[in-house]
C-alpha cells in the first residue's frame, strides 16, 4: 500500500499537488480487499466535508485535479 501511495504522490506532484497521508479507522469499501493483503488506497476522490450528513459537500475545484491523479494511476496499471 505504501508503494501505491508513493506512486500516487508522485503523480500528484506532477500537477503541483502535495498529497498527504493518514491512517485511520472506520469502515469503507476498501475493507473488503485490504484484509486480503491487496494494496489499497481509500479517500482518493474529490475533496469535501460532512460525509454522510445533510451538510455533505464537495469542493468543485478538486474535481479536475483528483480526476487527473486517478486517471494517471489507472493508466499506470
Amino acid at each position: 500500500t505504501l508503494k501505491l501511495y508513493e506512486r500516487m504522490k508522485g503523480y500528484a506532484a506532477e500537477i503541483g499537488i502535495e498529497l498527504g497521508k493518514q491512517f485511520s479507522g472506520g469502515c469503507s469499501d476498501s475493507n473488503d480487499i485490504c484484509h486480503l493483503g491487496i494494496p489499497t488506497l481509500d479517500g482518493i476522490g474529490v475533496c469535501g466535508s460532512g460525509a454522510h450528513s445533510v451538510d455533505e459537500h464537495l469542493l468543485i475545484s478538486s474535481i479536475v485535479p483528483r480526476l487527473a491523479i486517478d486517471t494517471m494511476m489507472l493508466a499506470s496499471i
